[in-house]
């Protein structure tokens, strides 16, 4: 089936709790419209999702995990789906999998349409220590670009500084990711002859290694390609150190080593070349 893009939203929370807890949560939803199907949203908002994962977590003694999931909610809102992928103890996986299928239905975004059906992708930081550092900073425009050490796939260590460079930040489970990249390869056929240097940083596991290297040889994308292996921890560090919790993500670097642009979501590319329209006008 395939799925289309309805709405992108971005929550991110860093909170500590009575029971000395830390969850950051990243949600980003995407639904399939099935006529007149509307995305759906947990009861009570994103707080009470939080609340739900951090106390069912509490519960089973987990006490820290980075997790990404991808689950399916059917048109009466139960969770039809359940699929991690990617997480730092591969034991948690089937209690992580109960959890999120025991979840209460979720809702319709529209209360006047009681039809839905959605795809969420979540990514989960938690730590049951609320003395933990923050496990995820939070860049904006304006902020200096961090000091990374990214290798393209051919070893070659890449340059942040000098040029505008345009981060693109995918996996290949992602499928608004997937869906946009024939805009982003336009995009790169417009604006690399005026300077603006390209890089994508996947970030997924090495068992989809040929997955990918396959997507790029399809769509050509003849850019600078970088690949995170999910399972490594200094893969971790460097989105943490970015502050990338989901992708889709776009960061747009002047030549000082400024953030001039950083936005996550389908929509991300279209809102640069817009600004840049804008710009020129």
């Amino acid at each position: 089936m395939k799925f289309i893009s309805v709405i992108s939203l971005l929550f991110l929370i860093n909170t500590s709790f009575a029971q000395k807890a830390k969850i950051s949560l990243a949600t980003l939803y995407s639904g399939d419209p099935c006529n007149s199907c509307k995305p759906a949203s947990f009861p009570g908002g994103d707080n009470n999702l939080q609340d739900y994962i951090s106390n069912e977590f509490k519960r089973e003694s987990i006490t820290k995990v980075s997790v990404a999931i991808l689950l399916k909610i059917d048109e009466s809102g139960k969770i039809e789906k359940v699929k991690i992928q990617s997480t730092d103890d591969s034991l948690t996986n089937n209690t992580i999998i109960t959890i999120i299928k025991n979840m209460p239905a979720w809702e319709p975004m529209d209360k006047d349409n009681i039809k839905m059906k959605s795809t969420v992708g979540m990514q989960i930081y938690y730590n049951s220590d609320a003395n933990a550092p923050e496990s995820v900073v939070k860049l904006q425009k304006g902020d200096k670009m961090p000091a990374v050490n990214l290798q393209d796939i051919n070893g070659k260590s890449l340059d942040l500084k000098e040029k505008y460079v345009l981060l693109d930040f995918w996996a290949t489970w992602c499928e608004p990711c997937i869906k946009g990249i024939p805009d982003l390869v336009n995009t790169y056929k417009k604006y690399d002859k005026k300077g603006l240097k390209f890089i994508s940083i996947a970030f997924d596991r090495e068992e989809n290694k040929t997955k990918y290297k396959n997507i790029i040889t399809k769509n050509s994308m003849v850019w600078s390609q970088v690949f995170l292996d999910s399972d490594k921890e200094e893969s971790e560090h460097i989105l943490k150190q970015l502050g990338i919790t989901s992708v889709p993500v776009f960061i747009l670097i002047d030549k000082k080593g400024t953030i001039v642009y950083y936005n996550s979501g389908i929509n991300g590319l279209k809102e640069i070349k817009y600004k840049d329209k804008n710009n020129r006008q």
